[in-house]
């Protein structure tokens, strides 16, 4: 429909219906001109209070509310024009205007953990320090004590 509005002053409505028809996407013209004046539907004039309803609790909430939350808010505030809104509405709007929430999930990772056979030996969390703090502080890094099962072949009987 709107790649007809867009295009139907330069070319007419009948022969981009015609080019439509050729790619698979039959529309008569009577169907667009019954289409463009019919009235919105129901769910298409409940889906705008809706969304000027989520828009409204999403900016009072510092647009911090996700999903679940404005859905709740909605809730406590007795749905929109008295008639609760199901949570999947909620999502799919909020996803259509482009509203999200704020994660509390934690932020990147600035170190990163040290991989190989020592990567214990600095501390029990496993992060290895930035190259600049181990020179300031002069940090070496430790010995490596050899495993029991080394030393055990490293003893020969009768020594």
């Amino acid at each position: 429909m709107d790649y007809i509005d867009e295009h139907k002053k330069a070319f007419g409505v009948e022969p981009i219906c015609t080019v439509l028809a050729s790619a698979d996407v039959t529309i008569a013209p009577s169907t667009y001109y019954a289409a463009r004046g019919r009235a919105p539907s129901a769910r298409a004039v409940r889906d705008e209070q809706v969304r000027t309803e989520i828009s409204r609790v999403h900016k009072e909430n510092y647009g911090v509310y996700g999903i679940r939350k404005v859905h709740a808010q909605l809730g406590r505030d007795g749905g929109v024009h008295g008639r609760p809104v199901a949570r999947c509405t909620v999502a799919r709007l909020m996803k259509a205007a482009g509203l999200r929430g704020v994660s509390r999930a934690k932020g990147p990772r600035t170190t990163l953990a040290r991989s190989g056979p020592d990567s214990r030996l600095h501390g029990e969390i496993g992060l290895v320090p930035p190259v600049e703090f181990e020179a300031h502080y002069n940090i070496t890094t430790p010995v490596r004590h050899p495993a029991p099962r080394e030393i055990h072949a490293s003893i020969k009987p009768g020594t």
